[in-house]
């Protein structure tokens, strides 16, 4: 017992006399934050100590969450209370929507503890040793019986998750939302009846079909309303956290933009609807002062039939528009759920390409899961006869992602929960050996019960426990999550860091902010929310080598 009070005494006193060491100067040329070896050693000491690692994890700050959805990031309690404010009824189908008469009051409802608790069962998915197949259904089900409350942006939800980001250390979200989840969509498909079926393989037919869809006033009334109600919901989120006022809360310091997704299990005509939709919303929002959607991201089961049977005809729409000359702010800004499949929910041929064929048609900015990675083949040509053949491309596709710096998306929870992909299988290690951009996250935070501080744990006790000393995540290496998580962002503006042609990542900050406090990166900041941001999270960082981590340690 003494022994190890002794232990921790000295490695505080040795973290207190490295001090300097944790952080460059501020105007240092060199703008990476400097771990000491006592540091990294004191992180070994305690990686298989879960309680210890939980504690320095609670106390970093983790910058942004890049792969999370609105629609599952709020927690049944809030679903519930929501609900009844509105009024809402719950249905036989246990859908929850504007009362008719043929429905009970959601209050009256969950005024039964049984009913209450059997809701908040079916608005969650938490371990369980239910098989693959019935925790993908019990998953997927949740949306319908919700999207009723999230027919608009409401500011309540936006205040929730920002609430739960202060806590957890954030200072970003970008939020994957459809404006309208309950109506919009089929406002938007009945502007579409009398177009002929777009052919993803004439890139005349597509222009007609974008051409005569954006044409409509209908469809401009739409995106203005989107745009507009998605602004008035940042803002009303505001004025509930009082932040114009000194009684500010801390969820006040948390940005929130949002991405707009397009529902990948629709028919091919209503899913490039939907892909013209938001590209269009993007442009428009990113072409203002104060741009609030950034991007898109195509989302829903890549395991259903629709969605692999179209997966081709998807990238190839995807690219059509991405490369559009009308869309110049939006090519950048495209994420896109990819390799979320696994071999007991798909067949080979789709597990074996659906990530290659994404990256490869559409190089994105970012992709989200990429589990499959390891088992990805490309068609090559062979032989004297020059004939074609599938072969293994997995170490081609990192190339790719590299040379193209395409970031990964990694929610450990979701993909062990939905697609049996833990520690012992997940290709995260293999992408930080390949200098790939890693930023974690924890795509349905609600739904799942989790927050993004599980998730830098699991980084660092999942995967130490089931690699041995293999590879250890040092404390360098989790910065470097952190930062990756504002880098890669799709927030406007430029970044802090100067990049760096042989894809070694924070060396060197811009002119402006090698002096991160000096008044010429105050305005260089206040022209770039990318950098402002990133500025801010600095500052987060060099604080808490100097104070917080101390602290945890000395727990």
């Amino acid at each position: 017992m003494h022994f190890h009070i002794l232990l921790r005494v000295a490695l505080v006193l040795l973290l207190l006399i490295a001090n300097s060491s944790f952080s460059a100067p501020e105007n240092e040329t060199s703008g990476s934050t400097e771990v000491s070896q006592h540091a990294n050693d004191y992180l070994d000491s305690i990686r298989n100590d879960r309680p210890a690692l939980q504690r320095v994890m609670n106390r970093l700050p983790k910058g942004g969450n890049l792969h999370h959805h609105l629609m599952g990031a709020i927690e049944p309690k809030e679903i519930i209370d929501i609900a009844i404010e509105r009024g809402f009824c719950i249905y036989k189908s246990q859908r929850i929507a504007p009362c008719d008469c043929c429905a009970q009051s959601v209050k009256d409802y969950v005024s039964h503890e049984e009913n209450r608790a059997a809701l908040i069962k079916l608005l969650t998915l938490p371990e369980s040793t239910d098989t693959l197949a019935v925790r993908d259904r019990h998953f997927f089900d949740y949306f319908p019986v919700v999207e009723g409350l999230f027919d608009g942006i409401d500011a309540h939800f936006v205040s929730f998750i920002r609430k739960k980001a202060a806590i957890d250390g954030l200072s970003y979200i970008e939020s994957t939302i459809y404006w309208n989840e309950a109506s919009g969509p089929g406002k938007l498909f009945a502007l579409i009846t009398h177009l002929p079926t777009p052919d993803p393989n004439n890139s005349k037919s597509l222009e007609d079909f974008r051409a005569r869809l954006t044409s409509q006033p209908d469809f401009q009334t739409q995106l203005k309303a989107a745009a507009k109600e998605i602004s008035n919901a940042l803002k009303t989120s505001d004025d509930h956290l009082q932040c114009s006022l000194g009684s500010a809360q801390p969820a006040c310091s948390v940005t929130v933009r949002f991405l707009h997704e397009i529902h990948r299990t629709n028919t091919l005509p209503h899913v490039y609807a939907q892909m013209i939709f938001a590209f269009e919303l993007a442009q428009l929002s990113r072409s203002g002062k104060d741009p609030q959607i950034l991007g898109i991201n195509i989302d829903g089961p890549e395991n259903n039939p629709t969605a692999l049977d179209d997966y081709l005809s998807h990238m190839k729409m995807l690219s059509f528009l991405k490369n559009h000359k009308k869309y110049p702010l939006v090519k950048d800004n495209i994420t896109l759920h990819a390799g979320e499949l696994v071999q007991a929910t798909a067949e080979d041929s789709y597990y074996r390409t659906t990530l290659a064929e994404a990256i490869q048609m559409v190089q994105p900015k970012r992709i989200g899961h990429g589990i499959s990675l390891m088992a990805q083949n490309c068609l090559k040509q062979s032989g004297s006869d020059h004939h074609e053949e599938y072969v293994n491309c997995s170490t081609e596709l990192l190339k790719t992602m590299l040379d193209k710096d395409i970031a990964v998306e990694v929610p450990f929870t979701s993909n062990r929960r939905l697609n049996d992909v833990g520690p012992d299988t997940h290709p995260f290690l293999i992408y930080l050996g390949h200098n790939i951009a890693v930023t974690l996250a924890t795509d349905d935070p609600g739904i799942l019960k989790i927050d993004l501080t599980s998730q830098f744990v699991e980084a660092l006790y999942g995967f130490r426990h089931h690699h041995g000393d293999e590879n250890p995540l040092s404390f360098d290496r989790v910065l470097e999550l952190t930062r990756n998580s504002l880098e890669y962002s799709f927030l406007p503006g430029q970044s802090l860091w100067v990049k760096s042609k042989d894809h070694v990542r924070y060396q060197k900050r811009v002119q402006a902010c090698l002096d991160l406090k000096s008044e010429a990166c105050n305005k260089f900041v206040g022209n770039n929310l990318k950098a402002r941001l990133q500025r801010t999270h600095e500052l987060k960082l060099k604080e808490f080598l100097a104070t917080d981590f101390q602290q945890a340690v000395s727990f």
